[in-house]
């Protein structure tokens, strides 16, 4: 692929990932948001006390983005900035392990080992599609399947969570958040968010590098493709 218009799909691609900063509100507008939610009654969200508000940056809206937003836009946002940080987080600690030299055990398709695959993550990946095509479609169902039950929450007699309810999917087997006080589910929330942010960089750092060389002087050669 040509390495400017590669630039431009990562460009493009951190696009929305800025719009996932303005749940927070900017300081000239009132703190809270009002309107009418679908379910018909009265809501608001208060945005300067949403988790993800901490130093150094604090209240971050430059561009006045939720000034007049919806409650479901909100949520909405904060989910999408949840979901790109929580996948992301994934992608960078999969990137450094796999450039590190660390692979899963055994094959992926039964024949091929991982360790096969080569240690430059973008390579690896354009190997195992060789090897075995349908694997990125296998990836994409597994995600849309997992995406799909999680917007399928009114079926399943649940509360959306562009109408008040949790945002992203509740994962915790070993129940830490029931022993939590409200004030250290606030730092939990804070670090998940503030990790996504800068995986989300991270990440975007890492693909840059990796196929343009130099773009990126603070990373080592071992992160270019």
């Amino acid at each position: 692929m040509n390495n400017w218009r590669f630039l431009l799909v990562v460009l493009g691609w951190l696009a929305p990932c800025s719009a996932f900063q303005p749940v927070l509100r900017s300081a000239r507008a009132s703190t809270a948001v009002r309107a009418e939610i679908a379910t018909g009654s009265s809501s608001s969200v208060d945005v300067k006390s949403m988790p993800g508000v901490t130093n150094p940056v604090g209240f971050f809206d430059p561009f006045g983005i939720c000034e007049d937003a919806d409650p479901q836009i909100v949520y909405w946002l904060r989910a999408a900035e949840l979901k790109h940080g929580r996948v992301t987080m994934l992608a960078t600690t999969g990137w450094l392990v796999n450039t590190g030299g660390t692979f899963w055990p055994g094959t992926f398709d039964g024949e091929h080992t991982w360790a096969s695959l080569g240690s430059q993550p973008l390579h690896a990946w354009a190997n195992m599609a060789a090897d075995r095509p349908s694997a990125p479609y296998e990836i994409l169902i597994f995600a849309g399947i997992v995406e799909t039950y999680d917007e399928l929450r009114g079926e399943r007699g649940e509360k959306h969570y562009t109408q008040g309810g949790p945002i992203g999917l509740q994962f915790d087997p070993l129940g830490f958040q029931t022993r939590y006080s409200p004030e250290q589910m606030l730092r939990q929330q804070n670090k998940e968010l503030n990790n996504g942010r800068l995986a989300m960089l991270g990440m975007a750092s890492f693909l840059v590098a990796a196929q343009i060389k130099g773009s990126v002087p603070f990373l080592p050669t071992i992160f270019e493709g």
